[in-house]
């Protein structure tokens, strides 16, 4: 999910690392957090959600 080019919307292609799905500021704002559970309802890819200040590091695909 981003805002960074117009509304708040899915970002389809990514930049291609992982699979999935991530929208920032999970917590910090509130239409991220609305906007990607109903992505998930309506069957976009399950993912991560990270809040502020937050990161996940992943090896190899996987979270560690």
């Amino acid at each position: 999910m981003t805002d960074s080019f117009g509304p708040l919307r899915e970002l389809q292609d990514g930049v291609g690392r992982l699979s999935g799905s991530f929208t920032p500021h999970y917590d910090g704002e509130a239409d991220p957090k609305a906007a990607f559970r109903r992505t998930l309802v309506d069957g976009f890819s399950a993912g991560f959600a990270a809040d502020d200040f937050a990161a996940a590091h992943f090896v190899g695909g996987e979270v560690v």
